[in-house]
């Protein structure tokens, strides 16, 4: 039997991710002036007012973050009032300084790193679309950012503000591939003059150039604003909170989510680096064709190097078991915070474009990158591996016997 899915997303004036975007802003200011500094920060955002709120290693520098802030509010014109009135804008501190009791737990060596927390965090690729995402959420995303691309190349009238959603159910027949795109729906901030018969047509062009011809058809209802008018947005009609869009960040609901926020916090937080690791991994796997789609679980202890717990779940699609395919992947990649940090190379002011454009989206970071693909194809397709022999090493990764 066919079925249904849904995901949303939410633009980058949406004041949830305003906070987001602010607090890793902040992350990206910290890690451009200090080495490798500790960073844990949550911002609330209402009206004029930004709260700021957390740990972090280092000199909090009221005056020069505050300044940061302002500077990105008025360049991005993410929220246009604030950037039309940018003296009311009001910034309250409440950071502290990391504890020593974390600290000692985390800093335990140059080379070794205790997870920050304790928690679950899940990755998860299917080959459905192009980047290995399910295809609500890449759907609901891409036609976002192809509105907003519209309206910065001036292909469409500046009418239309910077807070908005997306939301797409998207049919399944009983294989599990997408068929036909069922609903469409967009809100949108948007100039008083403009009304609902307007800003539908200023959107179709942007929805019609990213959907592909197969997935839409005259029976897809596209919905634009169905509460009405839409003029007052961002933190003025509504709060704004770190880490409120968890689900918009990850897989739209297709897959599991621990429950930790990724903005605001340094690479050394596993809520962050185990998830970006866990997304890699499932997405080499499906790339390399092992497998039609993939879940990764990785779990951690806080103060501890290496892993509480490391699975992977295929659905049944996978050409191995996949506690074999489990254990290939622990004998090439380090598993332990400082082994994830080092491969994906985290120690970078890179966290700002996450918040903004999406944790899974850009072919530019680290852990969307298929640099596992081919070795993943040496050991398991051309069957260079003995399941028979191996052992568990000191820093948390199996050791395999080649077959000669």
């Amino acid at each position: 039997m066919n079925f249904t899915q849904v995901s949303e997303c939410v633009a980058f004036g949406h004041p949830d991710k305003v906070a987001d975007q602010i607090s890793d802003l902040i992350l990206d200011y910290y890690i451009n002036l200090y080495d490798k500094p500790k960073v844990a920060v949550e911002v609330l955002i209402a009206r004029y007012t930004i709260i700021i709120a957390g740990e972090v290693s280092e000199y909090i520098d009221k005056i020069k973050i505050s300044k940061c802030i302002k500077d990105w509010i008025i360049e991005s014109n993410a929220i246009p009032y604030m950037t039309e009135d940018i003296d009311r804008v009001e910034i309250v501190f409440l950071l502290d300084r990391q504890s020593n009791e974390i600290a000692n737990l985390v800093n335990i060596d140059d080379d070794k790193i205790g997870a920050g927390d304790q928690g679950i965090m899940y990755g998860y690729a299917t080959n459905e679309t192009e980047d290995f995402m399910p295809a609500p959420i890449f759907y609901a995303r891409k036609i976002l950012n192809q509105i907003f691309e519209n309206i910065k190349n001036g292909n469409i009238a500046e009418k239309l503000g910077p807070d908005a959603k997306s939301q797409i159910a998207v049919e399944y027949d009983t294989n599990g591939k997408p068929i036909h795109i069922k609903k469409i729906l967009i809100s949108i901030q948007h100039e008083e003059e403009l009304n609902y018969k307007d800003i539908k047509n200023i959107l179709l062009p942007s929805i019609a150039s990213v959907i592909p011809n197969h997935l839409i058809d005259e029976k897809t209802e596209i919905m634009v604003n169905p509460a009405g008018s839409f003029i007052v947005g961002g933190p003025f009609a509504d709060t704004g909170l770190t880490g409120r869009k968890i689900i918009v960040d990850t897989y739209g609901g297709l897959a599991p989510h621990g429950g930790g926020a990724f903005s605001g916090k340094d690479p050394t937080k596993v809520d962050r680096s185990a998830a970006y690791m866990a997304r890699h991994i499932a997405k080499n796997i499906v790339a390399a064709g092992i497998a039609k789609r993939a879940t990764v679980q990785l779990a951690y202890t806080i103060g501890i190097i290496s892993p509480f717990s490391f699975s992977i779940d295929t659905h049944g699609t996978s050409i191995i078991p996949d506690s074999n395919l489990a254990l290939i992947i622990s004998s090439l990649v380090d598993l332990s915070p400082y082994g994830i940090i080092q491969y994906l190379k985290l120690w970078q002011p890179i966290y700002h474009l996450t918040a903004k454009n999406g944790h899974f989206s850009d072919k530019n970071f680290s852990w969307e990158q298929l640099s596992l693909v081919e070795k993943l194809k040496n050991l398991i397709l051309e069957n260079k591996i003995s399941f028979n022999e191996k052992k568990f090493v000191e820093n948390g990764m199996y050791v395999f016997n080649e077959l000669s």
